[in-house]
């Protein structure tokens, strides 16, 4: 009898621009995610002139169409599950990007585990944190609803920053440091440099940043949960 697989809620938060969608289109495409019509569209699309476009993200184009029917009123935007050998995922995106907290807290009810994405500094800190350093919201009431959640963070496009491990290191111990401070336990945050736009460190280790000694995105959403 085969066994059914558990449902996990993977709820997608991070700031503007930083890879969201391009991370996780190109991760269900890897992860074999895709309906054979849906795969058919997408080879339609990328050997289409705009698929040569340097400005044209096929794996963002992706993600934008494996959004599930929803209204405008829903908080919360689900996108088509993908497997792993161990769970079904499914994708879910707050529709507010503009505050941190304000994003945790709409999606904690549903949340399984948090894939936070960064690219930089700059974008975090501008968007979720205001100019005295401090939080958007009140962390008080926030904090006891997520402190235990697994969040797996993605600092992306290391491609963009040529693989550097300075880069990452900084990211890391920065971002840790604020996460800390918003409440998160370190004991449940997973930090990995990735590529969005060319799948490293996904399902097999990044021959381009071979410094880095941990997991595979794959197998931190496998034993994270």
């Amino acid at each position: 009898m085969s066994h059914e697989k558990r449902r996990v809620n993977l709820v997608v938060i991070g700031p503007p621009q930083s890879g969201k969608a391009t991370l996780c289109g190109h991760l269900i495409y890897k992860c074999g995610g895709l309906s054979m019509s849906m795969m058919e569209q997408f080879q339609t699309q990328t050997m289409a002139p705009q698929g040569t476009d340097s400005s044209f993200n096929k794996f963002s184009w992706l993600f934008s169409k494996l959004r599930m029917k929803s209204s405008d009123a829903d908080i919360l935007t689900g996108y088509q599950q993908f497997h792993t050998p161990k769970f079904m995922w499914m994708p879910i995106q707050p529709q507010s990007h503009d505050d941190f907290l304000a994003d945790i807290v709409t999606g904690v009810s549903e949340a399984d585990l948090f894939l936070l994405v960064v690219d930089s500094i700059e974008s975090f800190e501008s968007k979720y944190f205001n100019v005295n350093g401090d939080l958007s919201i009140d962390s008080v009431t926030a904090t006891s609803k997520f402190k235990n959640v697994p969040t797996v963070v993605c600092l992306n496009k290391m491609d963009k920053y040529n693989y550097s491990e300075a880069h990452f290191s900084e990211m890391k111990g920065w971002i840790t440091c604020r996460l800390e401070s918003a409440g998160f336990s370190l004991d449940h945050i997973h930090c990995i440099p990735t590529s969005g736009c060319l799948g490293e460190n996904f399902l097999t280790p990044s021959s381009f940043m071979t410094w880095y000694k941990g997991t595979t995105l794959l197998e931190i959403l496998e034993t994270a949960i």
